[in-house]
């Protein structure tokens, strides 16, 4: 078998066989996992962000993947809308740890400076049942809810507070 592998002659060699292989000669065998499929890891979080952009007013200007805080600071915002207020938008299209979320984007908004923090959420049954559990929590660093911050977006105006988007 040995022989094969090395004249190229066995193409299929499974992990369990090269395991086997590299143990009797006194190899480790290291690997290493590649994504394949669509390069686009994101795209739920596009069409999120599709969905909200007809929302906001002329009066704010849109940038996507803006980077926060200094050099090598690896956080970006998923948009940020300048305008009469700079605003930092975060998406999300599925509400895990909330605390660490909230955390994150706390954060986030600190070290950027930006006048006001919006929260995006796409509109699915889970994620309406994990907000209406952690509401409560989320209130004192989002008090605004969609009504109130979609008014705002849409006439040019900056939000009163921080808030979340429901759509």
């Amino acid at each position: 078998m040995i022989s094969r592998i090395e004249r190229e002659a066995r193409p299929n060699l499974t992990f369990d066989e090269a395991s086997i292989v590299c143990a009797a000669l006194g190899l480790k065998l290291h690997t290493k996992a590649y994504p394949a499929g669509s390069p686009v890891r994101d795209a739920a979080q596009l069409r999120l962000l599709a969905r909200f952009r007809p929302e906001i007013s002329d009066a704010f200007t849109w940038r996507t993947e803006v980077p926060v805080g200094d050099r090598g600071d690896l956080r970006a915002w998923d948009v940020l809308l300048e305008g009469p207020a700079t605003i930092g938008v975060d998406a999300e299209t599925r509400l895990h740890d909330m605390q660490a979320l909230q955390r994150r984007l706390e954060l986030k908004w600190r070290d950027s400076g930006t006048d006001r923090l919006v929260l995006l959420i796409a509109g699915t049954h889970h994620n309406r049942d994990v907000l209406r559990e952690h509401r409560a929590a989320l209130l004192s660093t989002f008090p605004l809810g969609t009504a109130d911050v979609l008014r705002s977006l849409r006439t040019g105006e900056a939000p009163s507070a921080n808030g979340i988007v429901l759509l």
